[in-house]
Parts: structure tokens; C-alpha cells; sequence
């Protein structure tokens, strides 16, 4: 039987979505950093619009405010999901997700932070040593 590769096990398909109007599918991956847990994904996914020229990237002009995950779920068999929905951007307009300090949207990454018992279902990649680890 072929090995999985754990690193893949960090993967996350995610869903864009106006409330609950479906507008696209992604990925992103999940990453640790000084104690603390993003979902990292492009700006444009999150945004709904061309990081060059900020146009929009959907013909109805719709911005996504949820975004849907399916999580690999700790201590199951590989392959066993749970979804979490996050809200990226509030009625308001403000975001849920972190830019680069210097170059913004110019690389079009994002970081989504992640609280509460998903992050401890969750497999993540750890900056320090380069290897997903289980968290919780």
C-alpha cells in the first residue's frame, strides 16, 4: 500500500460563499506560527477580485463573507473531514484575514486566524521545524 504523504494531510478545500450562495471553490493549507493557527489561502479567493487590478473576479460582483472548509479530523481514520464555516468579512465590511505588512494583496496570500476546537482537530505545518503536527 502506498504511503500518504502527511503533508498532504494539511490541505483544506474550502468554499467561497455569499452568506450562503456558493460563488467558488479553493484550497488552503494550515499553518502554526508562535502558538498561534491561520488557514493560509490567496487574497483573490477571499476577496472575490483580481490582486493587479481590483477588479471583480465574478460577473454578479459578489464578494465572498463565509468561507467553508473540510478539515481533516484528528484522532479518525485519514480521510475523515469535518466542515467549518468561518466568516471572513463582517456586514460592515471589515475582513477577517491578514496581508503582508509591506506588500498587501501584491502576492496575493492571506492568513485566516484560526480559534476554538478546530484548530485541535486540525493538522498543521509548523514554521520551526517544516513538518505538519497534529495540535491539541
Amino acid at each position: 500500500m502506498p504511503a500518504i504523504d502527511e503533508f498532504s494531510l494539511a490541505t483544506v478545500p474550502i468554499d467561497l460563499r455569499f452568506n450562503e450562495q456558493p460563488l467558488s471553490s479553493a484550497t488552503a493549507f494550515t499553518w502554526e506560527r508562535h502558538d498561534m493557527h491561520f488557514l493560509i489561502t490567496n487574497w483573490h479567493n477571499v476577496s472575490g477580485r483580481d490582486p493587479n487590478t481590483d477588479k471583480h473576479l465574478s460577473r454578479t460582483v459578489t464578494e465572498p463573507n463565509m468561507l467553508y472548509g473540510m478539515f481533516n479530523t484528528k484522532g479518525k481514520n485519514i480521510g475523515d473531514k469535518h466542515q467549518l464555516g468561518i466568516r471572513i468579512r463582517q456586514d460592515s465590511g471589515e475582513v477577517g484575514w491578514l496581508v503582508h505588512p509591506t506588500h498587501k494583496r501584491g502576492i496575493d496570500v492571506v492568513a485566516i486566524p484560526l480559534v476554538g476546537d478546530p484548530v485541535s482537530s486540525t493538522l498543521l505545518f509548523n514554521k520551526q521545524d517544516g513538518f505538519p503536527r497534529p495540535i491539541g
